[in-house]
């Protein structure tokens, strides 16, 4: 299996130069990308054999990500799993729930 993870900074950028023609060319069963900073429906990409799942943000021009996949997608959840909320602060959701995801991803060293 080939996976490909690219942060494209601007995917728009990126279609513009070829965009589409170098990720059939790499062939890959799994193209992921970060960074695409538009909203779905804003570029025609045309990857043929793929199906894609975007993941936008709610402003338009900031982060994204869509993954391109040859074997469609059984079920997919977007984001981390936890809701929008904010510190006294004003800052981003805590990142010790990310911590405690990963955590519970982990495999646990032998002898432990």
């Amino acid at each position: 299996m080939k996976i490909i993870s690219w942060n494209v900074n601007g995917l728009r950028a990126c279609v513009k130069k070829g965009f589409e023609e170098s990720m059939l060319a790499l062939d890959a069963d799994v193209i992921c990308l970060q960074e695409t900073k538009l909203q779905k429906g804003q570029e025609n990409i045309l990857l043929p054999g793929y199906d894609v799942v975007w993941n936008t943000a709610d402003r338009k021009g900031y982060s994204g990500t869509a993954v391109y996949s040859r074997v469609p997608a059984l079920g997919y959840t977007l984001g981390l799993g936890w809701t929008s909320t904010t510190t006294k602060a004003g800052s981003s959701p805590p990142n010790f729930r990310y911590f405690i995801w990963c955590a519970a991803i982990r495999p646990t060293p032998s002898g432990s």
